[in-house]
């Protein structure tokens, strides 16, 4: 399972839901996409289970579609959540490794989609990718992050 470990609210008066300890679904959350897209096969496939399960008109539940997703948010190194969990929320995920060159996390903004840079070149996307490789650094990763999303 993949679940909310920490969060971290920002300055604005809206507030998005979401407790720490909640399960995210793994083909439709940002975070939770950044982990999968870089997890082995087996992996891939018992946290993802036998069905895409539909959260809103946006969520992707065709597993060539979501195959299509895998590789993009690799070539990139960043996976987005266009409101594919909940309507009007937008969310930039990038994974955080470990020392073997495992996905063990991801740092997430989300946000009401309107605020929300949808490009994996955007300042935000930038920012983020560069915080995961910091983190992944302090789980003694070995630097640089090789071909993820360069």
């Amino acid at each position: 399972s993949i679940f909310m470990a920490y969060i971290a609210e920002g300055p604005q008066l809206l507030a998005l839901a979401g407790n720490i300890g909640e399960r995210v679904p793994a083909h439709a959350a940002a975070g939770a996409k950044a982990i999968v897209a870089f997890s082995s096969p087996d992996m891939r496939r018992a946290l993802l289970g036998p069905e895409l399960e539909r959260f809103t008109k946006n969520t992707i539940t065709d597993p060539d579609a979501f195959g299509r997703e895998v590789e993009k948010i690799k070539r990139e190194g960043i996976a987005f959540d266009l409101e594919e969990v909940n309507e009007g929320t937008c969310a930039i995920g990038a994974p955080v490794f470990n020392h073997e060159v495992e996905p063990v996390g991801a740092v997430v903004v989300a946000a009401p989609c309107q605020r929300m840079a949808r490009r994996s070149n955007s300042r935000m996307a930038k920012a983020l990718k560069e915080t995961a490789r910091k983190i992944s650094v302090c789980l003694y990763h070995p630097e640089p992050l090789q071909g993820i999303g360069d």
